[in-house]
């Protein structure tokens, strides 16, 4: 298979300068365009790998509020999200950041009036998942970026980890989105965060 033959025959690191190096660094940028080009993006995005889904949503809630802290102090989520979203949330809110959780509809969604009505000209980031992971209810992402990138501050982030693959979504309305392999047929222990480049 592919993974055997790069695991076996490609594996320098791509950060050197020796040849193996700079073998594995084409292969790791070959893996980045055929990702963005899956999702039908091409320039201005960029693919940053981690060990799942769970690290890309940490590093995605985390380093953007943390690196933006001065911005402004108000992030949304709903409270049905993933526990590696909602984590990042309750830990935000100890240590100073406002937190409104949405509640979701009988249908297990957030209505995109409740995200208008929560949002301000205070607020930096917005996480809510695409497909929910339990009960499977969908949000309409689409509506739900228009409310957000309305507000210059905001960006909106979602856990996509249930829809790559099975849900059609337009990913150039998302600032950030997370994929986890295993879901995609890909290596156990690897995922990424795809990340718009503005």
């Amino acid at each position: 298979s592919l993974f055997t033959k790069i695991e076996s025959e490609h594996y320098g690191n791509p950060s050197s300068i020796h040849g193996l190096g700079i073998d594995a660094l084409s292969y790791l940028n070959k893996a980045r365009e055929l990702i963005l080009k899956s999702f039908g993006l091409t320039k201005g995005y960029k693919v940053v790998f981690t060990s799942g889904a769970t690290e890309a949503n940490n590093l995605a809630i985390l380093g953007y509020c943390l690196k933006h802290i001065n911005r402004g102090k108000h992030i949304i989520t709903s409270n049905v999200e993933h526990p590696s979203v909602l984590e990042c949330f309750k830990y935000l809110e100890t240590i100073g950041f406002d937190v409104t959780y949405l509640k979701v509809n009988r249908n297990g969604v957030v209505d995109p009036k409740d995200l208008e009505k929560a949002m301000s000209n205070e607020t930096i980031f917005v996480s809510l998942m695409s497909t929910n992971n339990e009960i499977g209810s969908m949000n309409n992402i689409d509506e739900l970026s228009c409310i957000v990138h309305r507000y210059p501050k905001a960006i909106f982030h979602s856990d996509t980890t249930q829809s790559i693959g099975k849900d059609k979504l337009n990913y150039s309305l998302l600032d950030m989105f997370v994929l986890s392999g295993h879901k995609v047929y890909g290596l156990k222990g690897s995922g990424c965060l795809v990340i718009k480049e503005n």
